[in-house]
């Protein structure tokens, strides 16, 4: 088992600031209990910094309730700082690297029943809890336990925490760093490397959190979170009321018979303005991939990327079921996000499988594709998807003059026609490319613009434009003659009448353009070759409809 020192943090991540006089405490404030691990003693009155006690149990033992407990700065481990009860209402607020650690042999904190307990900017490393012979109950929470109290986190850092089982005590256990059955609000904090182990007959719940109260998770990301064997969310199990916003969880892992690299939601659980990403999952029994986000309960969700999520998968391949993103067997509202470049497999589901559920609604979202998600296989359930996002550039095909320019625009449309609601939806990067420059643009407000303006020198420029790995190409003519395309067809027919399309291509001289034209009908494309600037098309068996004909000059080296 690995560890980590107080020196290794600031490797971990850099997307927190603490703030070492964020309390807003004065050194005079009597309602305030000064702890410094390195420069206090337990003998010491702990009323200033000066006078500061040493171990954080003294400083506990001291505080009546409501009063605030300042941590200096310094590695707080030991029996003095760990195995903890908190019973009373304290707010706990760090310094600048602030750690309490576990040592991979103790647990931190509980937080009894009726406590209202701040913790703010500290760093909760290396907990362990373990069932034993001795102690033959389930495992919750190494870092914090917590029963029905109220508790804010602020600001903190939760790594390489972890529950653990014994073999011969047959127990579950719940949540590698927190559990939580009272009222949670985690802001503005760090998750990292946390484990609830499980294996055969001896389950876990929530790699990193089990909740079995009230959650609220707010600008936090989970990183590297992992489920073993028959473990139950790789970052998250809820059991509760669960709401998520402007969060990331990334890069979890989950071994072979697990539900959710991510989130197992067997409660009520809303998701919004979140990412979810680069997250694996392995197969289940029956090769079953039952997804990043497993929802058994009410999930909700709108303003979210699902993107790179991956399930492992064995060759030769069976038949595989599920997806390495959603897997439903519960009620689910997931509207107004993007499903990015999720990994496909044959008989997977890229984005959404259903395996059940009463309530489902999963439109207005973009799934990599302007095609029926369920055509393309993002999700596996026909007539469940009724209307989704577009993706459009805007003008196709442009003839410009050596000198000039054209601006190519990026939007967004739903393929219902109706106005999307574009503040609920996450705003995307669209990269464009051409053959010397790349550029990447936000889509605020579900639109953007590219200035196309490289038209010294004649020529066909192609301009690529990418959502992840979704690609969609714009032309610009440069430097060419005007062209101009006569089309006769004739219309009304009857059921077994042919049509028949007279194409002329001609120019403002006394040259005859040549090349090709193509007819497009739906999804079906036809070439005609020119012959003296001239062609024809037959089309016969055409089933009784109104049909659109789309007509295409594709010029050559001297013609638009």
């Amino acid at each position: 088992m690995s560890s980590l020192s107080a020196a290794d943090l600031d490797d971990d991540v850099s997307s927190l600031e603490f703030n070492a006089t964020d309390s807003g405490l004065s050194l005079d404030d009597s309602n305030v209990i000064y702890v410094d691990d390195i420069y206090g003693d337990d003998l010491n009155d702990g009323k200033s910094q000066a006078t500061s006690v040493k171990s954080f149990e003294k400083a506990l033992d001291m505080a009546n309730d409501n009063d605030s407990i300042q941590v200096a700065r310094g590695n707080y481990s030991g029996l003095k700082n760990t195995r903890l009860t908190i019973d009373k209402s304290v707010s706990i607020l760090g310094s600048e690297d602030t750690v309490f650690d576990g040592a991979d042999l103790n647990y931190i904190f509980k937080v009894s029943d009726n406590s209202r307990v701040t913790f703010k900017n500290i760093k909760f490393i290396n907990s362990f809890k373990q069932a034993t012979i001795n102690n033959q109950n389930s495992m919750y929470g190494s870092a914090l336990e917590i029963s029905k109290a109220s508790v804010f986190i602020d600001s903190c850092y939760f790594i390489r925490n972890t529950v653990d089982y014994d073999s011969s005590v047959n127990k579950f256990n719940y949540g590698g760093a927190i559990s939580n059955f009272g009222d949670l609000t985690i802001t503005n904090s760090y998750f990292d490397g946390n484990i609830a182990r499980s294996t055969s007959g001896l389950f876990s719940y929530g790699g990193a959190i089990y909740n079995a109260g009230s959650l609220l998770i707010n600008s936090t990301t989970f990183n590297n979170s992992r489920a073993e064997d028959f473990g139950y969310g790789g970052a998250i199990y809820n059991d509760g009321d669960l709401t998520i916003d402007s969060s990331i969880f990334k890069n979890s892992i989950s071994s072979q018979e697990t539900k959710a690299s991510v989130i197992f939601n067997a409660g009520n659980c809303i998701l919004m303005n979140s990412i979810v990403e680069n997250n694996t999952i392995a197969r289940a029994n029956f090769y079953y991939i039952y997804g990043a986000i497993y929802n058994y309960g009410i999930l909700t969700g709108y303003g979210n990327i699902f993107r790179n999520n991956h399930g492992v998968y064995e060759t030769p391949n069976p038949e595989y079921r599920g997806s390495p993103t959603i897997f439903n067997v519960g009620d689910l509202n997931m509207t107004y996000s993007a499903f990015m470049d999720n990994d496909p497999f044959n008989g997977i589901a890229s984005d959404v499988y259903l395996n059940g559920g009463k309530v489902i609604s999963l439109d207005d979202n973009w799934w990599s594709t302007n095609d029926n998600p369920f055509e393309t296989d993002k999700v596996n359930v026909d007539d469940i998807v009724n209307s989704w996002f577009i993706f459009s550039l805007s003008p196709e095909y442009t003839a410009l003059n050596i000198g000039e320019s054209v601006d190519i625009v990026a939007s967004w449309s739903l393929s219902s026609t109706l106005d999307p609601k574009i503040n609920m939806f996450p705003v995307l990067n669209v990269t464009f490319k051409t053959d010397s420059i790349e550029r990447s643009n936000q889509m605020v407000n579900g639109i953007t613009t590219f200035h196309f303006d490289y038209t010294q020198n004649k020529g066909l420029y192609e301009v690529s434009t990418f959502i992840g790995k979704y690609n969609q190409k714009v032309l610009v003519d440069v430097g060419k003659k005007v062209s101009h395309i006569k089309v006769n067809v004739t219309d009304n027919v009857s059921y077994t009448d042919d049509v028949l399309l007279h194409i002329e291509v001609t120019s403002d001289d006394a040259d005859v353009p040549t090349g090709n034209v193509s007819v497009i009908v739906g999804k079906t494309v036809y070439a005609i070759n020119l012959t003296d600037g001239k062609g024809f098309l037959n089309i016969s068996k055409m089933d009784p409809d109104r049909y659109l004909f789309k007509i295409v000059y594709e010029g050559n080296d001297n013609y638009f």
